[in-house]
């Protein structure tokens, strides 16, 4: 029997990373449509909102079972939920969106950039590291 990364690392949860998993949740993304979500009244209406653990995962699974959205942005109509969030993971990793706590217990999503004119979102460069 072949040994994976996990049987010989410490990691006794075999989790994704040690079994090299991971990489599957990162699905490439059509520009021109993540682009245009973002710009969306349906990615706009979570902006300035209280985003607790409940209405955020609700969002990210409302998008993942939405085919024509998914469609728009990764090519696929079916994505995970997971492959969803590791979408929004990789926006804020990217700092095109970030979440600012109002006071220190609630949170809210914004879009980053110079000025509401102007969004990080807006420039190519802000997308480097994504696979398209």
């Amino acid at each position: 029997m072949q040994q994976t990364p996990a049987m010989i690392s410490s990691c006794v949860t075999h989790c994704h990373v040690c079994d090299r998993c991971h990489s599957k949740s990162f699905l490439s993304i059509i520009f021109s449509g993540a682009y245009a979500f973002l710009k969306s009244d349906r990615f706009g209406a979570v902006l300035g909102v209280e985003i607790n653990v409940e209405n955020g995962a609700a969002f990210v699974s409302s998008l993942a079972s939405d085919g024509d959205e998914c469609k728009r942005v990764f090519g696929l109509k079916n994505p995970t939920t997971y492959n969803v969030t590791v979408f929004f993971l990789q926006l804020i990793a990217l700092r095109i969106i970030e979440f600012k706590s109002l006071d220190n217990t609630k949170m809210i999503c914004v879009l980053t950039g110079e000025s509401p004119e102007k969004y990080k979102y807006e420039d190519s460069l802000a997308w480097k590291g994504m696979s398209f």
